[in-house]
């Protein structure tokens, strides 16, 4: 072990949500609360001592802050900063961001997203092949169940074009990763809102313009799997992980193993594999 240390900045209750090298040192970001109870974003750089090296706080008074998917919302980006998706609530709306960074944590730039009727709220980002940016997540229309919400930006984060893909059931995107023909592999889920251990693991393509062109579920249709994640492969297909779940325990917990799929540009399964210990408490070979 190199160090293991604690950090608390402000005495309140903080939680780290991801961390990633930068090649210099450790970058991450987090929610802690302020002494009006209200969520901030916190920023962090740490060297590979670690050592403190920076802690900045983003709030504004009365605003609630989402931070995005644990373990991935933030991205360094070509030129060495980094960029953040999230969502935050203010006077009964919830709106989406996008903060460009630079490498003391100072922000560059903030866009934020209002899409129609909805309340937009994304999970996570990337690039895209001409250095914008696309952003994932969910968005609500009242009344309405949840539908996965694709949003397209330039490089300065000033949206271009944007897409919500839904079916009869609630859905949201978790993931996104541009494909080699230029249009988006969405990684997210779907559940039956009132209906027990509904959700599974959804995968969507898109075109460019984020045009569905199709939707596949994977895992067990009778027991709750998890959200999916998805990336590129370095034979042209793509990678899918997820949950496979097994068995129900009670209502609200079940059992599962970790999920990896190669899948085809179609969608259709090249290989699958199930991870870790199953029911019995027993690890199956590969």
């Amino acid at each position: 072990m190199y160090f293991n240390n604690i950090y608390n900045n402000n005495g309140f209750n903080t939680k780290g949500y991801s961390i990633i090298d930068d090649g210099n040192g450790y970058v991450g970001y987090g929610l802690t609360k302020d002494e009006n109870v209200y969520q901030l974003l916190f920023f962090y750089k740490y060297s590979y001592e670690g050592v403190l090296e920076e802690f900045k706080t983003f709030y504004e008074p009365y605003h609630e802050y989402y931070a995005g998917n644990i373990g991935g919302a933030m991205k360094q980006s070509v030129d060495g900063n980094y960029y953040f998706a999230y969502h935050l609530d203010y006077g009964g709306s919830t709106y989406g961001r996008l903060m460009k960074m630079d490498q003391n944590l100072d922000t560059i730039w903030t866009k934020y997203y209002l899409i129609d009727d909805y309340l937009t709220m994304p999970w996570n980002s990337n690039t895209t092949y001409d250095q914008g940016f696309i952003i994932i997540g969910s968005a609500w229309e009242s009344g309405i169940d949840l539908d996965i919400l694709l949003i397209k930006t330039d490089s300065l984060g000033n949206h271009s074009c944007n897409s919500v893909i839904g079916g009869e059931w609630a859905e949201q995107g978790t993931n996104v990763v541009q494909t080699p023909d230029g249009g988006y592999l969405i990684g997210g889920y779907f559940w039956k809102p009132g209906i027990d251990h509904s959700l599974d693991a959804m995968v969507v393509k898109t075109d460019s313009l984020g045009n569905e062109e199709w939707t596949k579920y994977y895992g067990n249709p009778d027991v709750d799997d998890d959200m999916a994640f998805v990336a590129l492969a370095n034979d042209g297909n793509y990678l899918v992980a997820t949950v496979y779940g097994e068995y129900i325990w009670t209502n609200e917990e079940r059992a599962g193993r970790i999920y990896l799929i190669k899948i085809d540009e179609n969608g259709d399964i090249v290989w699958e594999n199930k991870m870790g210990r199953n029911r019995c408490g027993c690890y199956e070979e590969l």
